[in-house]
């Protein structure tokens, strides 16, 4: 018959030839040669029986299934089920599945390395190994020089230090092996145990430094209250068995192996949610279940099982313990044991005649059945095949209800998702409206203030009339002190009316804020702290500086202004200087300040502003640095009782010169600073 392409690797399989762990192994002299050689010889049987194990499993095909699996199938199953997360087989199974057989050969490559490193010594170099029984021979140092000849006078963690290490926490001090040598170094072992013994009371019963080639396998480990030294006299007992009792040495020793081999990716030990709530290594049959053998169950990830140590171990006792002797047979049918019948005495063994209706139903077993007991088995077989083909119609029926279900998953999502947009623009509408509200809001109270300024301005027109002619008699008559020109007393009044908000006594305090936009364009900041500067060195006064927002920037100004004026004393000079772009409104012809020259530049208007420092009870001098400086007329209330001086960059519909030394502010900057050292300034020089 053809073999299946599976059998390739049973070429490893036969009776092992006496292996010396010499031979792979340099063996500390407190190891027992014998052990530790009966040691090997038996993890190399354990292993050949972990991949002859997997050999059956992905040979068997239709004897997995439950109902025709032997007891040695249904053993390596339920094996390969708690170590590596194979799906346990059903009444319908008929094969391993894709990822299954995948899961095994892994598992079973890894198996052969090892196999080629214990039987063959492949990649085991015994002068570049160690193997210790205890750590009795081992002398603590922290001397470089104890362990390298050119360690000089430097201390271990000073040496690998010079070497380039950045973490030498581990090497403070290091066990010395004075009995072995690594080239001209002798072999050492890192510090596991902050000083402490490598086969102390808290150490592991076995440890492997895979990197540098050294293996510890402690007195624990040899101790068979706590390991099997051997499990060979557990193979022909048929009784039922816990973990914890078959515990062996060569099961450490397969596991220590599995670290020390240089595999990829490198086997390790992972860890599980124990018992309390924290994370403990995977270790014995239960820990291994739960890393990778619950796959059935729950979700996990079962490729960790591929690089966790003990999952071999675990498999390969198993597999090793699985292959126990009996006499006892089971009836394919029922399932039970058939009772034991003794040989008559001088018995002729069974013939079977040609046509007689028997059938070995595997080869390997010595059991047989009848005709109609094979005929019933395939009729079983029959109805589970045709239960089975339900199912997967079945099956494929969920499938196709499971794909309408996400179907109509993803449309409610989308039909979500775009309520959520509608949601999004009904808010952002509703926020343009509140501001469109604001806006409205504040053009009706621009409204009445333009009403109250054309109120002004008509009262300013009566008051310049007036001013003309009570100038015109200035004029005529002249106002000397030792004139003979006597006043009578309605000129007198008129005059006092018309330079009431002149004042001749000095200020008490005067503060000075200077303006610009946050998202100026202009460059006007070094200019602003400058001039800032003069202001508060050379005349001592109250200076601040603030940056117009672009978000509703007439609210924020007409806060900070009004915070400016603060308690509106006479006896307080407000200097108020503005430095950015100017211009007039397409269609209102208000005058505008904005922040750039772009159309959608932030902006406001700005008699708002000039408004709340003219009707101060404060005087005020205003600076306007930008274009159309002077198109901003000044305002006169009859009521006013303060003075409001306006300085401009430029005339009339004109252009400011930009930043730099001919620039308003420059001029303003020199001027000042000129006038600092000559005493008091007017307003007029």
């Amino acid at each position: 018959m053809q073999l299946l392409p599976y059998l390739l690797t049973t070429g490893l399989l036969g009776q092992a030839m006496a292996v010396s762990m010499s031979s792979r192994f340099t063996v500390s002299s407190t190891c027992s040669t014998s052990k530790v050689d009966d040691m090997l010889t038996e993890t190399i049987d354990m292993v050949n029986n972990a991949i002859q194990g997997i050999d059956s499993l992905l040979n068997a095909g239709v004897k997995l299934n439950p109902n025709v699996a032997s007891s040695e199938i249904k053993s390596l199953t339920k094996a390969a089920t708690t170590a590596w997360g194979v799906t346990e087989p059903k009444w319908w199974s008929y094969s391993l599945n894709t990822a299954d057989i995948a899961q095994l050969k892994a598992a079973q490559g890894n198996y052969q390395k090892l196999y080629a490193a214990l039987h063959s010594g492949t990649g085991m170099t015994a002068n570049q190994n160690t193997l210790f029984c205890d750590d009795s021979t081992l002398k603590w140092t922290t001397k470089a020089i104890d362990i390298f000849p050119d360690g000089g006078t430097m201390t271990t963690e000073e040496y690998f230090k010079a070497q380039g290490y950045s973490d030498t926490s581990v090497v403070k001090g290091l066990w010395k092996d004075p009995d072995h040598k690594r080239g001209k170094n002798y072999n050492f072992i890192i510090d596991e145990y902050n000083g402490g013994q490598m086969c102390g009371s808290k150490s592991a019963e076995a440890i492997t430094y895979w990197q540098s080639g050294n293996m510890f396998l402690c007195p624990n480990a040899f101790n068979s209250a706590n390991y099997k030294t051997s499990l060979k006299s557990m193979r022909s007992s048929t009784a039922q068995v816990v973990w914890n009792d078959v515990r062996s040495l060569p099961g450490t020793f397969l596991h220590e192996m599995m670290h020390f081999l240089d595999l990829k990716p490198h086997v390790t030990d992972h860890t599980v949610t124990g018992d309390k709530g924290g994370q403990v290594a995977a270790y014995g049959l239960i820990a291994v279940w739960m890393l990778g053998g619950q796959a059935g169950q729950e979700t996990v990830d079962r490729s960790k099982a591929l690089t966790n140590a003990d999952s071999y171990n675990v498999f390969a006792t198993m597999a090793y313990l699985q292959k126990r002797t009996s006499n006892r047979v089971r009836d394919p049918v029922t399932g039970r044991f058939r009772p034991q019948t003794k040989p008559k005495p001088n018995a002729q063994p069974n013939y079977q005649p040609p046509n007689s209706p028997t059938v070995r139903i595997n080869a390997q077993e010595s059991d047989f059945i009848s005709r109609e007991q094979y005929d019933v088995l395939l009729d079983k077989l029959r109805r589970t095949k045709e239960k089975y083909s339900e199912l997967k119609r079945d099956k494929s029926k969920f499938k196709r209800r499971e794909n309408e279900i996400v179907r109509h998953k993803r449309e409610v999502a989308r039909l979500t998702e775009y309520g959520e947009d509608v949601d999004r623009q009904m808010q952002e509408l509703e926020d343009r409206l509140e501001d469109l509200e604001e806006v409205e809001e504040q053009n009706q109270e621009l409204e009445k203030r333009v009403e109250y300024l054309e109120e002004i301005k008509a009262e300013k027109e009566k008051l310049e009339t007036r001013a003309e002619q009570l100038g015109d008699m200035v004029w005529e008559h002249g106002l000397e002190g030792n004139s003979d020109l006597q006043w009578s007393d309605s000129i007198r009044d008129e005059l006092q009316t018309a330079f009431q908000d002149r004042r001749w006594n000095c200020y008490t305090k005067v503060k000075v804020l200077i303006v610009r936009w946050a998202s100026d364009d202009l460059g006007v900041s070094q200019e602003m702290s400058d001039l800032a500067s003069v202001f508060k060195n050379s005349y001592n006064f109250e200076v601040a500086q603030y940056e117009i927002p672009d978000i509703n920037p007439i609210k924020a100004l007409l806060r900070r202004v009004l915070d400016f004026i603060g308690d509106n004393s006479p006896d307080t000079l407000l200097i108020f200087s503005y430095h950015g772009h100017g211009g007039f409104h397409d269609t209102r012809h208000d005058h505008i300040w904005s922040a750039t020259i772009e159309k959608e530049s932030p902006c406001m208007p700005s008699n708002g502003i000039q408004t709340l420092l003219e009707e101060s009870e404060s005087d005020a001098i205003l600076f306007y640095d930008m274009c159309h400086s002077a198109d901003t007329a000044m305002t006169l209330s009859p009521s006013a009782r303060s003075v409001t001086e306006l300085i401009a960059a430029c005339g009339f519909q004109t252009t400011a010169p930009g930043v730099g030394n001919n620039s308003f502010t420059s001029a303003l900057i020199r001027e000042l600073s000129s006038a600092a050292a000559q005493g008091a300034l007017s307003i007029s020089e």
